[in-house]
């Protein structure tokens, strides 16, 4: 079945992808357009001919022009002209063939491995097995303190040196000390070491921060030299931080179950690399509690529709073992039951999140105590609003003018604000709070 224009948009990266999709979506710019059963393909005319093709089973896509962001605009405006009947049926070209034979091929093998991991074996097999799965993580676990070795050296040079140096350099030299930890199967701490590039930009306490960072990261490499010492959740938070994954299975069969109504107090995707990560936050309307749900769609695989924000459902989630949990998986829900009324919703809201900044703070205060390497933590503030320095900074003030530090120039909160008090959900970093969504209050 071809797309709709809602899944074109719903499958863009974010919304200025789906405008310049709306831009490409022009009959003129396209030829050698086709579709049958499983597959929507077709060429697109820009500074260069672009070849796009689509997987009708799942919209992932694929396109030839050097877009990092996963659907590309060409892709976006294939799903669109389709969605328009502009794609006539056809017979698929080779290169389209090739492709989808290829993911069907991967698939299957995946099918495969699933269904024979779930087949009976006998013991002998059953400890070959294991004793298998032991050394990959032996290895690994040396492939990470190797890693973490080097960084450590390299750490001290930096400090010993000074930071000076460090305006010098381009992004790439950041990303080649993240690719070494990459390399030690340590993608958690590649790209947190890559971002320190993202510390310079010219203001002047970015030293302090980037001292703060180096604190920090040498705070997990010492952990993680100490990790079999460490308390249960807090050494699944550093495994985390660190780049493993956590068995989902074990998350819904042993993570902590909250069933309630949830709100979705913000809802957003963003590009890393060839990641698309989709990240919902939600709020229990009966429990208090915040959840963030995580996804991720590798080089352009589809990710399911983003949930509205304010909209709330039904559901039980497991939170991943953490000594301060946040994220979470959906165990069961039931989109189709009723949710609190409006009246009660308005009730629940009300109360919700911070209305003093310090209040906010010392929440935050406990959750960097609990984990201290934690990224962010959730900031849910009322009867607030933005106001700007004499240094053309930008912050988010309470009714008795304690403020927070915002992230960029925040042009949607004032207009939403417009002066007047708004609610926000934002993610504080210690140093900076990114808004995420914003209402005006009543």
């Amino acid at each position: 079945m071809l797309p709709t224009h809602a899944q074109a948009e719903a499958a863009a990266p974010d919304t200025k992808s789906i405008a310049a999709g709306r831009k490409n979506a022009r009959p003129g710019a396209w030829s050698h357009t086709g579709h049958d059963e499983d597959a929507l393909w077709g060429s697109c005319s820009g500074s260069r001919v672009y070849n796009v093709r689509c997987d009708l089973t799942d919209l992932t896509t694929s396109c030839s022009c050097p877009s990092r962001k996963f659907p590309c605009k060409h892709a976006i405006a294939l799903m669109m002209i389709a969605a328009d009947g502009l794609v006539s049926a056809g017979t698929r070209p080779a290169w389209v063939a090739e492709w989808i034979d290829k993911r069907r091929e991967r698939a299957d093998k995946k099918a495969e491995r699933a269904a024979k991991a779930a087949e009976p074996v006998d013991a002998a097999t059953a400890e070959k097995r294991a004793k298998a799965s032991a050394r990959t993580a032996a290895k690994r676990a040396q492939a990470i303190a190797d890693g973490l070795a080097q960084l450590e050296l390299w750490m001290q040079d930096q400090v010993r040196y000074g930071l000076a140096a460090w305006e010098s350099h381009g992004d790439a030299w950041f990303e080649t000390r993240g690719r070494a930890l990459h390399d030690a199967k340590a993608p958690g701490l590649a790209r947190r070491v890559a971002n320190l590039a993202l510390l310079l930009d010219g203001s002047p306490t970015w030293h302090a921060r980037a001292l703060g960072e180096l604190g920090l990261l040498t705070l997990q490499t010492d952990a993680w030299s100490r990790l079999d010492a460490l308390p249960a959740a807090l050494r699944a938070d550093l495994q985390t931080s660190i780049g493993l994954r956590a068995d989902k299975a074990a998350i819904a069969r042993d993570g902590e179950l909250i069933s309630d109504v949830w709100r979705v107090v913000a809802a957003v995707r963003r590009q890393l690399d060839d990641l698309t990560e989709s990240r919902t936050w939600l709020r229990g309307v009966t429990s208090g509690r915040y959840a963030l749900l995580l996804d991720f769609g590798y080089r352009g695989a589809a990710l399911a529709p983003p949930r509205r924000a304010m909209s709330t459902f039904q559901a039980t989630l497991a939170y991943y073992p953490s000594a301060y949990p946040q994220r979470a998986l959906v165990i069961e829900a039931d989109e189709s039951a009723p949710t609190e009324s409006p009246m009660a919703s308005a009730l629940a809201d009300e109360d919700a999140g911070h209305s003093r900044v310090d209040d906010f703070l010392s929440t935050a205060a406990d959750a960097f105590a609990a984990v201290p390497w934690t990224r962010t933590v959730p900031c849910e503030l009322r009867h607030v609003r933005p106001a700007k320095d004499d240094a053309s900074a930008w912050w988010i003030c309470d009714d008795e003018r304690l403020a927070l530090p915002l992230e960029g120039q925040p042009w949607e909160l004032l207009a939403v604000s417009g002066g007047h008090p708004v609610r926000l959900f934002g993610e504080w970093d210690g140093d900076r709070l990114k808004v995420l969504h914003c209402e005006a209050e009543a």
